[in-house]
């Protein structure tokens, strides 16, 4: 009851897991398999949600990229660009699925109320949707769950004073972001005064105010590719808890890096 915290939200986005991707340190510098990922996933989420505040309200915001891979080829769909996979598909998306429901069940013991959004990503044009649809079925008599399932390549969050809308980043450029925003939720962006765009497909931190919006990207805590590392990217890995108060915007936020 009264001992959650009504005037604060608690965002969790979770930045680009590509879970299924297979990298051999050899060749990249460091090794990640599907274990590693999902493992690394529920570590991030359990020890955010700890540190993070007890609010009553809890958003986690999956930025897209959830899954590496979008078929049994181990390919894209959009661009059919041959990924690095560990193993079969089914067994990536099982595993994906059963980490997400332990995110949730984080999320749940420590928040009244939970969201989900899962934005559609360009590795995962397909098993994104599968993953929110999924999700649904399972939790459709959790009451204190929401998952939000439009189709769309936006999602947006409303609390208090502060818009939240999360977008994977790949059709729509972080400086386009705001103006799309303010076209599809007048009414939202007039009803609020902190706006926060948040995006993932970079990897890595950026953050810039517009007029009316601050859009962030997020690292992945994924390690990088063969394709990553023949391109020299060089990102930090770790993930964010994000707390806004409703009525005064960003008040904190914690770290989590891969390390830990």
């Amino acid at each position: 009851g009264s001992s959650y915290a009504d005037d604060l939200l608690t965002f969790i986005p979770m930045g680009d897991p590509h879970i299924g991707l297979y990298s051999w340190a050899a060749e990249t510098g460091e090794d990640f398999n599907l274990e590693m990922a999902t493992t690394d996933l529920c570590s991030a989420v359990s020890r955010l949600v700890k540190c993070t505040p007890r609010t009553r309200e809890c958003l986690i915001g999956n930025m897209g990229e959830y899954f590496h891979s979008d078929n049994n080829s181990g390919e894209t769909s959009r661009g059919h660009n041959k990924l690095d996979v560990d193993t079969r598909y089914t067994k990536v998306l099982l595993a994906g699925l059963k980490a997400m429901r332990q995110c949730i069940a984080s999320a749940l013991e420590h928040h009244e109320k939970v969201t989900v959004i899962n934005a559609i990503g360009n590795h995962d044009d397909h098993s994104s949707m599968f993953l929110t649809i999924a999700l649904s079925q399972i939790y459709e008599n959790e009451p204190r769950l929401n998952i939000i399932d439009n189709p769309t390549l936006i999602h947006y969050y409303q609390f208090q004073k502060v818009m939240l809308a999360l977008h994977h980043g790949h059709t729509i450029k972080m400086d386009r972001l705001p103006l799309v925003v303010a076209a599809e939720q007048s009414r939202m962006w007039g009803e609020t005064k902190f706006r926060y765009g948040h995006t993932g497909h970079i990897h890595h931190d950026s953050k810039k105010e517009f007029n009316g919006m601050v859009v962030e990207s997020h690292r992945t805590l994924a390690a990088r590719d063969a394709w990553a590392a023949s391109m020299g990217y060089q990102s930090g890995r770790d993930m964010k808890g994000i707390v806004y108060h409703g009525q005064f915007g960003e008040s904190e936020r914690h770290t989590v890096s891969v390390d830990m």
